[in-house]
């Protein structure tokens, strides 16, 4: 039997920890990739929305790692959900063994 290794960030491995744990990643604003994108957005400095609103809104500001995820399978986004949601896949679950 031939064993594979991969590696991932330490902050990406923390992220499939945390979508495991919950059951799914919802990012309801993705147009910003991380909460450094969103500090410069329009809607921060004109006080429409917090950073607050949009940690709780975009699993902690972590969309950036979520293509490290999907590189490996780790993770596969849910197709009936209204925004963009991950899940941890079968192999993903595995992984965490």
């Amino acid at each position: 039997m031939k064993k594979i290794t991969f590696e991932v960030s330490d902050e990406a491995f923390d992220l499939l920890q945390k979508i495991n744990k919950k059951g799914y990643a919802e990012y309801r604003d993705a147009e910003y990739e991380t909460k450094q994108d969103f500090l410069k957005s329009e809607l921060f400095h004109n006080e429409t929305r917090t950073l607050e609103w949009f940690m709780e809104r975009n699993f902690n500001g972590t969309y950036f790692l979520v293509n490290e995820l999907l590189e490996y399978g780790l993770v596969d986004s849910c197709k009936e959900s209204w925004h963009r949601t991950y899940v941890v896949t079968k192999f993903g679950k595995q992984s965490l063994k």
